[in-house]
């Protein structure tokens, strides 16, 4: 129990190192790949917290950018990619940055797609939920959701870091779903709204990851998982894949095209 407990605040430390920008910057974001003539057909990329727009998706050790490759395979779909900043200790509400997504994803007219494709990582995945509650007018033009490494069912790492105060405002919202609590009703809400049928497709990290101290060295304690199978596979109603090779990560970095997260993407694309 104490390995483990050192290994979630590892973690902790980890991810809070890691985020240098800082907290409440504009949601940003723009466009890999945009056909000629507008495309009835778009994929968004949603990354999750502490992430950015350019490293949640690249795989360094490949130099692939997962947003590219999709592009380059799939020409009649426009690749949009979003960005937004937040951090462990961010006090901005989940509720505020699901608003400030919302007016950015509206300036951009993203809601004009007839055939709407969301790739989501981790928190990327509840903001994506969030969204499609927000406007459900829009939400026929969901067809599918693939959402990687979500703790729709919470995390413990979000409760322990709330347990120890160093929690933002976010990470509170992602604590183990309970009664009342930020997910249940969100759970609640989706399951009683026409949003619960979209396809949904998950993808589950099978390698726990590694904590590292500020220097960035690999610390003896044990690995963790960030999101377990089940918080992962909450609310998915179509193929849950857990993908052995990955840690929470480096599930969003596919390193190429036999990856099996891009794979599975591509099935749940033809399949949807």
């Amino acid at each position: 129990m104490f390995g483990c407990t050192r290994a979630l605040a590892l973690l902790i430390a980890t991810i809070i190192a890691s985020s240098p920008r800082p907290a409440g910057a504009q949601i940003l974001g723009g466009y890999v790949q945009r056909g000629s003539v507008t495309s009835p057909s778009v994929i968004i990329f949603i990354h999750g917290l502490t992430g950015n727009a350019r490293e949640t998706w690249l795989n360094a050790q490949s130099a692939t950018y997962w947003p590219n490759q999709v592009a380059g395979e799939l020409p009649q779909h426009d690749v949009f990619v979003v960005d937004y900043v937040s951090s462990m200790r961010d006090g901005t509400t989940l509720a505020k940055l699901v608003a400030d997504i919302d007016k950015f994803w509206k300036n951009h007219r993203l809601w004009d797609y007839d055939n709407i494709t969301l790739v989501a990582h981790s928190l990327g995945g509840i903001v994506a939920r969030q969204l499609v509650l927000a406007n459900a007018e829009h939400a026929p033009k969901i067809k599918m959701m693939y959402l990687l490494a979500t703790p729709s069912g919470g995390s413990r790492l979000a409760n322990y870091a709330s347990s120890i105060g160093v929690a933002g405002a976010i990470v509170q919202d992602l604590r183990s779903i309970d009664d009342g609590n930020l997910l249940a009703t969100l759970a609640n809400s989706w399951n009683q709204s026409a949003s619960g049928s979209i396809p949904t497709y998950c993808g589950v990290e099978g390698r726990p990851t590694a904590p590292k101290d500020f220097t960035g060295t690999t610390r003896s304690v044990a690995a963790s998982l960030v999101v377990t199978y089940a918080s992962a596979a909450f609310l998915c109603n179509r193929k849950i894949t857990q993908h052995a090779q990955h840690d929470h990560n480096s599930i969003a970095k596919p390193i190429g095209a036999a990856d099996s997260v891009h794979v599975e993407f591509l099935h749940a694309l033809t399949a949807r």
